[in-house]
This record gives structure tokens, sequence and C-alpha cells, in this order.
């Protein structure tokens, strides 16, 4: 995949992400590095990954662990009084 800019007039850039052999006339092929340099001129800084927070992944874990704990324990209840209900 390839970046292609586009000036539309001077001061307005549209960018596209398509294959090289399907940029037009009208726009150019740039590098990513080119591209991130665009954007750092234009005021949008590209970060990288985020750090990773052991202490938000042990809450969401945590979370998830104990909401599926809880699901089990519904279902199962429900087995029972189903089965106490086919006895009757």
């Amino acid at each position: 995949m390839a970046i292609c800019v586009y000036q539309s007039n001077s001061t307005t850039f549209r960018t596209t992400q398509v294959s090289p052999e399907t940029c037009v006339e009208d726009y150019r092929v740039v590098t990513s590095l080119e591209y991130q340099e665009y954007l750092t001129l234009k005021g949008q800084v590209i970060s990288g990954p985020a750090e990773f927070d052991a202490a938000v992944a042990g809450s969401l874990w945590g979370f998830f662990f104990t909401t599926t704990i809880v699901f089990w324990l519904i279902a199962k209840k429900c087995g029972l009084v189903l089965s106490a209900v086919r006895r009757f």
C-alpha cells in the first residue's frame, strides 16, 4: 500500500492509501517517512503505541473473570431449579 497525497488548493491536502498503480495524475505517491514529516508540519504528532499499564490490565482481567464466574453461578442455580421442577 502506498500513501497518495492530493493538494486540492494551496492549503488543503487529501490523503488516501491505495496501491501505487491506482494513484492518478493529480496524486503524488509519498513514503511513510514523507507522510510523517507532512503530519508533523501540519501539527499532528504521530505517537507510538501506548505504554502497558499492568494495574489497568489486572483490573480488567479481574472484572471479566468475576463476571464469568457470576454467569456460571447463575446458570448453575437455574439448572438446579429446572431439575427440581422436572422431578415434580
